[in-house]
């Protein structure tokens, strides 16, 4: 991977290649810069000769003060007539000697440029010398006569002028930039340091070391107003407000998934390649697989599982979901013995983003049907037995006027008996419906002790010779209870036990205390007993161990169930032991603080 270049050396890349751009530019004028100051520099001095020669008497004399001043002047000076003919050259007398020939006529482009401009300027070949040389040639008047003055340059020195000037140049442009550079460097340096004190704070953060964004502290040094401390100041008012949101984003999904978790109903949710990426503890209960083993993992098939058919029939149902994006329900029963009922509803998420699929176990739902139903059967069972009989003695009453005032008694004594009993049983059924709607303002601080003395004289009240015990551990046992249903619950339970001995009864009320805060309610007797096939359906509805015993006493089977459901409510257990001939033992288990009140 090609390595980041760092801000402040692209700053200095493009620096130097735009001053490189613009040397580059420049350097061709430099070149013709230096041509034109040596021009200027050779035509000056050539005016300077002409002044030091002017004061001189005689063309002689002119000719002898140039010869004085070729050794601090040019290369080469030579002095020309008006018609272009050579009358002196510093170098050419001197190579010909007696060969030299004065008035000798010349044809130069820098003197032909003299004669009519005043001065002249070439580049051009010696063929003598063998070389190029800068010529200038500059007119001047001499005693009423026209001569030209012209210089020679050898154009090597010229070049390695040039080249030394840009050599110059170049070192110079060099140290400019060295110098502007390493000024740019140390200022970005100062100006960035905070971008970079920035950097540094948030880097944790971005790679993951830590959960929040740290806050920015940049040095002292920085003004408060800087354009940096406010940039410092809005990334830690920005860090304040993402961890608000995110502390709310948090708060919202641990809400959502509290409150799913919390439902009866099992939820998946699958994205558009049937991946999971939600399932709540019910429904990971329901396709009998661990939570951790489901989520990010492929929906599963079920083959080889006791879930097989709802976890095929789920997947089935998310498919065609969506597919159709269409709510779509099913159902599914399990098990041959013991029916499971489970509603699937199934919901597109979108256009191929998955799905979400709802588990309703309907089990208790159509458990409380069928209860409903057996229930109604049994009490209009219940309540049809006595009608038939007053029916059956009404219509004796009727058919035979002048009966015996003993039948007549025996009849009547038969009409109250059953009428009492359709009494009870609505009395009871009115309880069981008053127990499922107890307010929680009911339940106080109830003694056990003093609920169990006021059970036993209501007992002995009606059962005169019954003999009632209690034993107990503590001398006052304090519970959270509704006491008016409660003592319902132990006056039931003592009353079947007096109901079901042989007179005098002899009942042992125990009072506890256990482990866990909580009290135990031990009710005994040493009756008939119950025979182990009826002891768990002894708390249902209507149900009765002898019918015959149970209905010459007027019972409908009802008096367990109340008991059950008060115990229910008081998030208490119940449970029976007992012995054929021997006895019966209720116990009675229950929490000294409700669980729903704290």
């Amino acid at each position: 991977m090609r390595k980041k270049i760092h801000f402040r050396k692209k700053i200095i890349t493009w620096q130097i290649v735009l001053f490189a751009i613009f040397v580059a530019a420049l350097f061709p004028l430099i070149n013709r810069t230096v041509h034109r100051i040596v021009r200027d520099t050779l035509e000056e001095n050539t005016s300077n000769l002409i002044d030091a020669i002017d004061d001189a008497f005689s063309e002689k004399e002119m000719i002898e003060l140039l010869k004085q001043q070729e050794f601090f002047s040019f290369y080469r000076m030579s002095i020309l007539n008006d018609k272009g003919e050579l009358i002196y050259d510093s170098h050419l007398s001197r190579l010909l000697g007696s060969n030299f020939e004065a008035l000798t006529p010349t044809k130069h482009p820098e003197v032909e440029e003299a004669l009519k401009e005043g001065i002249g300027y070439a580049i051009s070949y010696s063929n003598l010398f063998k070389g190029r040389f800068a010529y200038v040639a500059e007119r001047f008047t001499f005693r009423g006569k026209t001569y030209i003055l012209r210089t020679a340059f050898p154009f090597a020195q010229l070049q390695e002028l040039i080249h030394n000037f840009e050599l110059g140049f170049l070192f110079f442009s060099f140290l400019v930039l060295l110098f502007f550079n390493t000024i740019i460097w140390f200022i970005f340096s100062r100006f960035t340091r905070p971008i970079s004190t920035i950097i540094e704070a948030v880097a944790p953060y971005q790679r993951g070391e830590m959960e929040e964004i740290p806050e920015i502290t940049l040095p002292s040094k920085a003004a408060p107003d800087d354009e940096f401390t406010r940039l410092a100041q809005t990334l830690n008012s920005l860090s304040g407000r993402i961890k608000e949101q995110i502390t709310s984003i948090t708060a919202e999904r641990n809400e959502k998934e509290a409150i799913l978790q919390s439902l009866g109903e099992g939820v998946i949710a699958v994205d558009g390649e049937m991946r999971i990426r939600y399932i709540n503890s019910i429904g990971s209960k329901m396709l009998g697989m661990p939570r951790r083993e489901l989520l990010g993992e492929e929906f599963p098939s079920g083959r080889g599982k006791v879930s097989e058919p709802l976890i095929e029939r789920a997947r089935q149902l998310l498919i065609t979901c969506s597919e159709q994006e269409a709510i779509l329900t099913d159902s599914l029963a399990l098990g041959e013995e013991k029916k499971v009922y489970i509603d699937l509803i199934a919901a597109p998420k979108g256009k191929g983003s998955g799905a979400i699929i709802v588990l309703q176990d309907k089990s208790s739902h159509y458990k409380v049907l069928e209860m409903g139903k057996d229930f109604v059967a049994n009490a209009s069972h219940e309540l049809r037995t006595p009608i038939t009989i007053i029916k059956g003695f009404a219509e004796t009453l009727q058919d035979m006027p002048e009966m015996s005032r003993e039948m007549l008694d025996e009849i009547t004594e038969k009409i109250v008996r059953n009428c009492e009993r359709m009494d009870n049983l609505v009395k009871n059924l009115l309880t069981l419906a008053d127990i499922e709607n107890i307010p929680e303002s009911r339940f106080k601080d109830c003694d056990l002790v003093t609920l169990a003395e006021n059970c036993r004289h209501m007992l002995r009240s009606v059962y005169t010779g019954a003999q009632v015990d209690i034993e107990k551990t503590e001398e006052e046992m304090t519970i959270s209870a509704d006491g008016d249903i409660l003592e319902l619950a132990v006056i039931n339970l003592l009353d079947n036990a007096a109901k079901y001995s042989k007179a005098p009864a002899h009942i042992t009320i125990r009072l506890s205390s256990l482990k866990d805060d909580e009290a135990k309610i031990e009710i005994s007797d040493k009756g008939m007993g119950i025979p182990p096939e009826d002891l768990e359906n002894i708390f249902g509805r209507f149900y009765t161990v002898d019918k015959t015993h149970s209905r010459r006493l007027g019972g409908a089977g009802l008096g367990l169930s109340i008991v059950k459901n008060i115990i229910d409510k008081h998030e208490g257990l119940i449970s029976a032991t007992s012995t054929l001939g021997e006895g019966t033992t209720f116990t009675i288990i229950l929490p000294r603080t409700r669980h729903s009140r704290s």
